[in-house]
């Protein structure tokens, strides 16, 4: 795919000649100028995100191929929500992708990710993507096929970010079963299904079955990847928040602040997994009546979270609920309601 670096004076020029370029029949001027407004979004991220500060590479034409799925899979990684999901909604309305193959069931299960990471709770375009996803590969595969699991993962987490969660413990409970029979039980891609399926297990309620799969995940990972993997601050992350809520704050607060340290030295410390963290760490703060460290904590969370998922992103409308009620149950009741107010 032959590429071309614009500078940000050229973008508006850029949007503008795709938009008078002679129509094809049947596509709108939305639909062609799509990939450049995509484009535009990226460049805009970039000037506010140093991990986007890396000139953007813009294809002359949007083609799926191994290169396009890898930048928006590495996009992802980065924390650079917006853009991926403007980036994947620019290839999909482009109509430039072959839509049978299993590099377009890859490239699906990325743009579910991004969709849902960055904040789409009013459509299912999460979920569309990921059964798609499914689809193709089930067609072309079968259904116990170990790339199978990859969609049915994709699927699962967004039925836990959009609902049901029994839907997303059924589906992930399947791509457990498929990755465990071929992989055996302490492959890092079977830790990876333990921890997803752990978080919907989490979020039903079942603690006792959360923890029993966040530590098997964890002892699988810290085997394979080391101490220092931003799995295993994933895993410590997760593990905190169910004994947050079994009480043993204790245990919780030494998980989340070495999560955060892991996290801090391989994500840096403007990654939204960093940001959600610290607001992990002002639940427990507050938790057990440290209302100040639990305010300071809450407040980078949100700081950060303003300044890579916009403002209004569903995980900053949580973060502000959380610091209003650090401010409500310190007595400043009015600072509280503020703050609750900006979250709902």
């Amino acid at each position: 795919m032959r590429m071309r670096i614009l500078s940000q004076p050229r973008l508006s020029q850029f949007v503008l000649r795709t938009a008078l370029q002679p129509p094809k029949s049947g596509v709108g001027v939305l639909q062609r100028i799509a990939p450049a407004m995509a484009v535009a979004m990226i460049c805009t991220a970039t000037a506010r995100s140093p991990s986007l500060a890396s000139p953007v590479l813009v294809p002359r034409r949007p083609i799926l191929n191994r290169q396009s799925v890898e930048s928006l899979r590495k996009t992802i990684e980065r924390g650079n929500y917006r853009a991926a999901d403007s980036l994947a909604s620019a290839f999909l309305n482009a109509e430039a992708v072959p839509i049978d193959s299993l590099l377009f069931a890859e490239f699906l299960d990325l743009a579910s990710e991004a969709a849902w990471r960055n904040g789409d709770r009013r459509t299912h375009r999460s979920i569309d993507d990921a059964a798609r996803s499914l689809q193709i590969r089930e067609a072309k595969l079968g259904p116990e096929h170990i790339e199978v699991a990859k969609s049915l993962i994709a699927l699962g987490r967004a039925y836990d970010v959009l609902g049901p969660l029994g839907r997303a413990e059924t589906t992930l409970t399947r791509a457990l079963a498929i990755r465990e029979a071929h992989l055996g039980p302490k492959d890092t891609l079977v830790a990876s299904t333990l921890h997803e399926l752990a978080r919907v297990r989490y979020d039903l309620g079942n603690l006792a079955e959360a923890r029993r799969l966040y530590e098997r995940a964890f002892d699988i990972r810290q085997k394979a990847l080391g101490s220092q993997h931003p799995d295993i601050a994933s895993s410590l992350a997760g593990l905190s928040l169910v004994f947050n809520s079994l009480g043993d704050y204790t245990r919780a607060r030494s998980m989340i602040e070495r999560s955060i340290a892991i996290t801090e030295g391989t994500l840096g410390a403007e990654h939204p997994q960093y940001a959600k963290r610290q607001a992990t760490l002002s639940l427990i703060l507050r938790c057990t009546g440290k209302f100040d460290e639990a305010i300071q904590a809450g407040e980078e969370a949100i700081a950060i979270q303003m300044r890579a998922l916009g403002p209004d992103h569903p995980d900053l409308g949580y973060s502000f609920e959380g610091l209003g009620d650090c401010y409500t149950w310190s007595g400043r009741y009015q600072q509280g309601l503020e703050f609750r107010r900006r979250g709902a």
